[in-house]
């Protein structure tokens, strides 16, 4: 199990990790957004991703926290919620600077 956290509402990782998801071909086999619950399959194996959002010092985190059969996966899913974030933002970013 691999696990991050984001200073980011539970929402706006959700929509990251359904666009990472998608992004990557690994479809979704069960999503329960309001749990923060997802379950994915990839090749052979199949994995699952849950989210949840914490208070911390006043300010909303979300930590997700993904288990699967595939030692590496994990963190290589974390690093890519990252990227999509970062990208999300810079473009945002770019059109409001715009």
């Amino acid at each position: 199990m691999a696990a991050r956290e984001y200073p980011y509402g539970k929402s706006i990782l959700l929509n990251a990790v359904y666009d990472m998801l998608d992004r990557l071909g690994i479809p979704i086999a069960f999503a329960d957004s309001q749990a923060g619950i997802l379950r994915f399959a990839h090749g052979t194996g199949a994995g699952e991703m849950e989210l949840t959002a914490i208070l911390r010092n006043g300010e909303e985190v979300t930590r997700v926290e993904i288990a699967d059969t595939d030692g590496e996966l994990p963190d290589v899913l974390l690093d890519e919620i990252s990227s999509t974030l970062r990208q999300s933002f810079e473009s945002v970013t770019r059109r409001t600077t715009a």
